[in-house]
Order: C-alpha cells, then sequence, then structure tokens
C-alpha cells in the first residue's frame, strides 16, 4: 500500500495511525518501513501516547531501539504526564526501561498526578 501512496497519518476513532498500530504488534519491520515513508514519529493519539510510549507500554525494547535512533522524545509525556520510562517501568519492562536509561531518560522525571518518579 505504501507503494501505491496510501496515507501514512491516516488515523482510526482513536487517533491511532499505522505506526502506532504496528508498533503496539510489535511488527518491527512495518514500522521500519513506515519511517522510511515519512510517518510522524511524534504524532499522538487521543491519550498523548506517541509510538515510544506505546513501545514502552508493551514493552517492545527492538521498536523502541529503532524509534530512538529516528529521533523519538524520550522525555515526552502523555495525557497522565508519564514518560516512556514512567510506562515500561510501571508495566514491568525492564528491559525497556535499561534502554531508556542509556539512552538518557531522566530518573527524576515526577509524574504530576502521584508525584512519583520511575
Amino acid at each position: 500500500l505504501l507503494q501505491y501512496g496510501a496515507d501514512v497519518e491516516a488515523c482510526d476513532g482513536e487517533d491511532w495511525n499505522a505506526l502506532r498500530a504496528a508498533t503496539s504488534h510489535g511488527w518491527k519491520s512495518i514500522v521500519k518501513a513506515l519511517l522510511e515513508h515519512k510517518a510522524d514519529l511524534h504524532a499522538r493519539d487521543k491519550d498523548g501516547d506517541d509510538a515510544l510510549q506505546i513501545a514502552a507500554l508493551y514493552g517492545f525494547r527492538e521498536i523502541a531501539e529503532v524509534l530512538l535512533e529516528e529521533g523519538a522524545d524520550i522525555t515526552g509525556t502523555n495525557n497522565n504526564g508519564n514518560t516512556p520510562l514512567h510506562t515500561a517501568a510501571l508495566h514491568g519492562y525492564d528491559s525497556v526501561a535499561e534502554l531508556l536509561i542509556q539512552k538518557g531518560a531522566k530518573l527524576d522525571a515526577v509524574q504530576p498526578e502521584t508525584g512519583s518518579t520511575p
């Protein structure tokens, strides 16, 4: 579909585009293809989640690596004030949390509702 000009930014009713959907399923090759076709790495859904937040939510370290290599915002927060590191830690994805820390995620980022740090 990409070869025939499909809109990589088309969204469903939840504001999920193809990049966030592919990320949520762990489809690394599709994530890469979408990024090659200029999918917006920083686009957010109605919850304020971008693709890196989704990778952290589902524990997909390899996809998080790809997104970070392409310039994903490691310090961005969703509508709840969670950074990707908060999300990975909250859901017990140690390998994703370790990657985010290695890449410079802030350990002292405070979640505004709870006052917690990752």
